[in-house]
């Protein structure tokens, strides 16, 4: 994974997006990071694991993702069992390694949660990159503004055409 300073400016590459009502704003950040703030106030932060942003328990064959909270509090379920952890800002980067289900959630709490979530290594066959992370972001967003419900074919597609790019 390598050494990380979250201090360091980034270069914005795409954002902000304002998301889901406002529950999450999103920036996709040079190198390879997106940076997401949930607003602690609004009421879809408050549903945890039922947000809208929240994807189905996943893995990634390839690939590492992490999640740094800077502020705040985030969720994540990992394994079969399904084990919750609340990742805080006092903790190392939480590392989901390849090939473990998991899925993220935010965590309703008194401050806005800012956090950076990464795929590692990038220089796999299939990486999870900037262009996957909008492509899946919109799509739901919209899904979300239409009150439908996602298809899995039209997802795994928007996986395997965003890792063509690379």
């Amino acid at each position: 994974m390598g050494k990380i300073d979250f201090t360091e400016e980034r270069t914005v590459i795409g954002g902000p997006y304002s998301l889901f009502d406002g529950s999450m704003i999103g920036e996709f950040l040079e190198p390879s990071d997106i940076d997401a703030t949930l607003p602690a106030k609004h009421s879809l932060t408050a549903l945890g694991k039922k947000h809208p942003v929240v994807p189905p328990l996943h893995v990634h064959f390839d690939q590492a993702e992490s999640f740094k909270v800077i502020q705040g509090k985030w969720g994540v379920t990992t394994g079969w069992d399904q084990k919750d952890t609340i990742i805080t800002p006092e903790m190392p980067t939480f590392v989901v390694p390849p090939m473990l289900p998991h899925t993220p959630w935010p965590v309703a709490c008194d401050e806005d949660t800012v956090l950076f979530a990464w795929g590692h290594p990038t220089g796999t066959p299939k990486p999870l990159s900037t262009d996957f992370f909008r492509q899946i972001f919109f799509y739901t967003q919209d899904l979300f503004e239409t009150k439908k419900s996602p298809d899995l074919l039209q997802l795994m597609l928007m996986q395997y055409v965003t890792t063509l790019v690379h």
